[in-house]
């Protein structure tokens, strides 16, 4: 399954956010499906030197949870590597660059059904791939289950990570709100 090929990336664009986002840019992508679904891959940039990575399906932009909601398309292993294969290119332009990751919890709202915040589906399936494909040389890992949430703090980055890694953990749950409410 983890040994497939990612879709093609191509870059959209740098924007700035709008007033009601935290991040200070964000570098923005979409790749295509095997059946022609497009994708829109966002990486915020925020202060640390963090980029917090991010996906939806266009057809949801409008949706007050696109982030939430599964297609169920059957290629969720495919998009998680397309998501992956962010970091590297990233790199290049950002070489200490650090990465937190997400599981945002699912959510059915016409059923106003909402899954766990801790250690949801996406969390694991993430942690799984992480684990796989995302080495130890490059970046420290560290993982909050509780938010199901990932962290990469990028070795270059001589300050100490442990400091570094309480900072952002801090900023993050300071700026989203991890609580189901649908």
């Amino acid at each position: 399954m983890f040994d497939s090929q990612p879709y093609k990336l191509i870059y959209v664009q740098k924007s700035s956010p709008h007033k009601d986002e935290d991040f200070l840019f964000a570098e923005i992508f979409k790749f295509f499906t095997d059946k022609k679904i497009k994708y829109i891959l966002k990486a915020e940039f925020y202060p640390e030197n963090v980029f917090a990575i991010k996906y939806y399906a266009a057809y949801q932009r409008k949706l007050e949870y696109k982030y939430h909601i599964k297609t169920n398309n059957g290629n969720a292993h495919k998009i998680i590597l397309t998501c992956g294969s962010l970091l590297p290119l990233m790199l290049k332009r950002f070489p200490e660059a650090s990465f937190a990751i997400n599981g945002a919890f699912s959510v059915d709202s016409q059923n106003e059904l909402a899954e766990k915040i801790d250690k949801n589906q996406r969390y694991r399936i993430y942690s799984f791939f992480i684990d796989l494909k995302v080495g130890r040389k490059t970046f420290q890992h560290f993982v909050f289950e509780e938010v199901s949430s990932y962290l990469l703090i990028n070795k270059l980055d001589n300050t100490d990570s442990i400091k570094k890694k309480d900072r952002i953990r801090k900023m993050f749950l300071s700026l989203y709100n991890f609580e189901a409410d649908i």
